[in-house]
């Protein structure tokens, strides 16, 4: 049945290590369609610095519904970990602190694009620094809001949000408000990144190389 109003989506993600890879907790604070992803620092690890990441090696994701693909780090690790308002990917350096970043998942009934102006209607706390609007993925299709914010628990973050319709599976086919939605009856999904600033360097390559496959 399709939604007659936008999921309203509460809390903080907060990562932590267990083993050799995070685990995700969820715990409300405020009402909003947006989750805000907290990285908390991992115990036991060495902290690292990132411009020594090997990009030259990648490995690839490839997500399944919806379908999209990146690449990263042939170092790091990615975990999905399913979320009462849908899916977090997390995407690690299993070895060192600070080299890891997040993204929610979750349905969404707007088109987007996300603005800081969206965002602040629901989450008028969050401190939004230096938005921008950017084209990125492989054929620079994606229209996302790029911006950093601040979170006492570990300091500066570059936050990556943006929205993706659903698309029509048949090949040419135009788009079909009927028929283009998820299995819950959402127009398309919205996508938060959010990693460490110190990361910036190393999420720019990995976005370049995210595409959708319609």
């Amino acid at each position: 049945m399709k939604k007659s109003t936008i999921l309203i989506v509460c809390g903080l993600i907060i990562t932590a290590v267990v083993a050799a890879f995070g685990v995700i907790e969820a715990r409300n604070q405020s009402a909003s369609i947006f989750k805000f992803l907290n990285l908390q620092k991992s115990e036991n690890v060495k902290q690292q610095d990132t411009e020594n990441i090997d990009i030259s090696e990648y490995q690839t994701y490839q997500h399944t519904d919806p379908s999209f693909s990146f690449q990263y780090p042939g170092d790091f690790s990615v975990t999905s970990i399913p979320d009462e308002y849908g899916e977090v990917i997390l995407v690690k350096n299993p070895k060192a602190e600070k080299q890891e970043f997040q993204i929610f998942i979750g349905e969404f009934d707007e088109p987007g694009p996300i603005t800081p102006e969206r965002i602040k209607k629901d989450m008028p706390e969050l401190l939004i620094e230096e938005p921008k609007e950017v084209m990125i993925g492989v054929k620079k299709d994606i229209r996302a809001l790029i911006f950093f914010s601040q979170d006492t628990g570990f300091g500066r973050s570059r936050e990556v949000w943006f929205v993706h319709p659903v698309r029509s599976k048949t090949p040419g086919a135009s788009a079909d408000p009927q028929t283009d939605q998820t299995s819950n009856g959402a127009s398309g999904y919205l996508f938060q990144l959010t990693t460490y600033a110190e990361m910036d360097n190393v999420i720019g390559p990995i976005l370049e190389t995210l595409t959708f496959q319609e």
